[in-house]
């Protein structure tokens, strides 16, 4: 089970990968677009790139980050299981930690990408959703140790 999650979570990264960093221009062409603001993007706050978005704009822009969310999920999922126990704060740190490489590699490239804020916050919250389903799909199937046996009590508390 452990080289077929640990296989899934590779082809499924590459994927991200591929995804993240493809170049929308030749590298080292395009002049780095940075977006440092918290929803920006999303809400159409008053800087330059969310300022006056047209509605079928902001409705691109929350497509795209659902997204990105959706991208990470399975990356938070597979993180989470690729060791015997379920960990879900770790799987979360490696979603986020990957997030902040794509974008660090975006803004390297210079390629026509935008590098966002927004995008380490949606994929790590992918990251979570897919932790915590995999958390608890874990809880769920997983059989109970204890069960059937009887707890007993410790010999200097038992009634003789």
């Amino acid at each position: 089970m452990a080289r077929a999650v640990r296989m899934a979570a590779t082809t499924w990264a590459l994927l991200v990968l591929l995804a993240t960093l493809m170049p929308t221009q030749p590298l080292g062409s395009g002049a780095a677009y940075i977006s440092w603001e918290l929803g920006g993007g999303l809400w159409g706050t008053s800087s330059d790139y969310g300022a006056g978005l047209f509605e079928q704009e902001g409705e691109m822009v929350a497509r795209l980050q659902i997204a990105n969310a959706v991208m990470f999920v399975p990356l938070g999922a597979l993180f989470a299981f690729r060791r015997d126990r379920v960990r879900a704060a770790t799987a979360i740190a490696w979603c986020f930690a990957a997030s902040v490489a794509i974008e660090a590699l975006q803004l390297a490239m210079a390629a026509g990408r935008t590098v966002d804020i927004d995008d380490v916050l949606f994929n790590t919250l992918g990251g979570v959703l897919g932790a915590v389903t995999a958390q608890l799909a874990t809880a769920i199937t997983e059989p109970r140790k204890r069960e059937g046996k009887r707890r007993r009590p410790h010999p200097r508390l038992a009634r003789k």
